[in-house]
């Protein structure tokens, strides 16, 4: 029963948060802000996400490790990694990095 309630949730809301997100930015494009990068999605809508034209980058997360939490998530089936190494691509802040991710 959680599965279809998770899956029905994710469908209806699926096309608001298309919109918002393509509403956020075309305000800022209008003021003049020009953002070189545009983050969206989770593990539980990397695919989706990653095909919206407003998005520049999606985020795992905790998805990498595949736990319990995503076993609902019918968009989210891949196996849980013991390791992984990512490439540093920039540094937000101190403490902070994001990695890239993907095939090159």
């Amino acid at each position: 029963m959680l599965r279809y309630g998770l899956q029905a949730f994710q469908r209806l809301s699926r096309g608001d948060v298309v919109r918002k997100r393509r509403e956020v930015r075309e305000y800022l494009d209008s003021v003049g802000v020009r953002l070189e990068y545009f983050n969206g999605g989770g593990s539980g809508s990397l695919e989706e996400s990653a095909c919206e034209s407003d998005v520049t980058e999606v985020a795992a997360g905790s998805g990498f490790l595949q736990s319990h939490l995503f076993d609902y998530f019918t968009v989210n089936q891949n196996q849980c990694a013991f390791c992984y190494g990512l490439r540093v691509t920039r540094i937000p802040c101190e403490g902070m990095v994001t990695c890239q991710g993907g095939v090159r």
